[in-house]
């Protein structure tokens, strides 16, 4: 396990049921502790924690970081927290036809002349609502 990715409070919006239950449910606005844990084969110059979205539409995508925390000089194997806040316009996560929003908890062990050691990646739902939007909804 080089490294786990946790999202503290699963559902800081609401109780969805399905399939979304599955992955954290958040607000915009919301504050997201992200607890992470890593082991790694050498030492790390530092770990860092993010919330991403990416957008994909007609063959482009684009990733946008909205918030960061970075631990520096970490020990080789160990665990620490950090609250990350998602910005109060946060797009909703999205899946239609022509477009999708997609959001995410990253994690990423940093080596020396900056290269990835380690990653890990945990998708979030996203919703003003507190359920996840789905595109029929949309057209009512």
């Amino acid at each position: 396990m080089p490294i786990d990715l946790a999202i503290a409070d699963r559902n800081a919006a609401g109780d969805p049921t399905g399939e979304a239950a599955a992955m954290p449910l958040l607000r915009p606005g919301a504050a997201v502790r992200v607890n992470v844990a890593w082991t790694t084969d050498g030492p790390a110059e530092q770990i860092e924690v993010r919330l991403v979205y990416r957008t994909a539409g007609k063959g482009t995508t684009d990733v946008v970081r909205v918030a960061a925390e970075a631990l520096a000089f970490p020990k080789a194997d160990d665990r620490w927290s950090a609250t990350l806040t998602l910005p109060p316009d946060a797009p909703p996560s999205y899946d239609g036809r022509l477009l999708s929003i997609s959001w995410y908890a990253q994690a990423e062990a940093i080596g020396p002349k900056k290269k990835v050691m380690e990653s890990a990646e945990l998708p979030l739902i996203v919703s003003p609502t507190g359920r996840p939007i789905i595109p029929q909804q949309l057209a009512k």
